[in-house]
């Protein structure tokens, strides 16, 4: 495979993931049966939730129209002063804001008594979905559950203290060295063995025999946590 068509798949790709993540939702008011005294508007709000950035589209024939009002004018279907008034059988209104709830009704007759009417709570992306309440009233909100109870310390602390570090009985009045981790199952002291190490017996200081073990156990790690990566990205650049 060229660079050039792994660099398009790869821009493809990126273009596919913000298209999902910023996408739109365009809401048809009442379903199938539009915005009308057919529509069950109270179920159809219930399952479908609102984001901000989408849009609701009412569409509807001569004898209807549409008002949006404040919360009190909704519940006592109040048509003198609405907010906005639209009369064009297909209005699209936008939700630009989140964490605010909309109010729709038919002004037309007695439409709004007889449920022509929509409640719309608009979310924000990522929270919890709520359930519109009905017309003037508040939802009920369950509890949020118990914090959990906080963990118990072990009576015997003793099981948890380190082992006490071996004495050096070669060379009294000095510490005794540090000892590098296992890699492997096996320690990275050079020349281990029965019997004192090589660098003991030409001389050479604790410190410098344990910067040595320590070297060697970094060309390990290296070895063998960029060996296989390595291998697999030179099979990829030359498929």
């Amino acid at each position: 495979m060229s660079w050039s068509v792994k660099v398009t798949v790869a821009i493809v790709i990126w273009w596919m993931l913000f298209r999902c993540v910023s996408a739109k939702t365009n809401h048809s008011v009442g379903g199938s049966t539009g915005w009308d005294l057919a529509s069950d508007l109270r179920a159809w709000a219930a399952a479908t939730t609102f984001y901000a950035g989408d849009n609701l589209v009412f569409r509807y024939g001569p004898s209807h129209d549409v008002l949006e009002v404040n919360r009190s004018d909704f519940a006592a279907c109040e048509t003198i002063n609405p907010i906005k008034a639209y009369r064009d059988g297909e209005t699209v209104v936008p939700l630009e804001e989140g964490g605010t709830t909309r109010y729709f009704f038919c002004g037309r007759s007695d439409h709004c008594s007889r449920g022509l009417k929509l409640e719309a709570q608009v979310l924000l992306h990522n929270t919890t979905v709520k359930t519109p309440s009905s017309s003037g009233g508040n939802s009920r909100h369950s509890p949020p559950p118990p914090p959990p109870p906080p963990l118990r310390r072990q009576a015997n602390s003793q099981h948890l203290s380190p082992p006490p570090p071996p004495q050096n009985l070669d060379r009294p009045g000095h510490p005794p060295p540090l000892q590098p981790p296992a890699f492997g199952g096996e320690y990275c002291r050079p020349c281990s063995g029965a019997g004192v190490s090589v660098t003991k017996l030409i001389g050479i200081d604790d410190n410098i025999e344990m910067m040595i073990s320590w070297v060697h156990a970094a060309g390990l790690i290296f070895l063998r946590c960029w060996t296989f990566p390595a291998v697999i990205a030179f099979h990829l650049l030359n498929s």
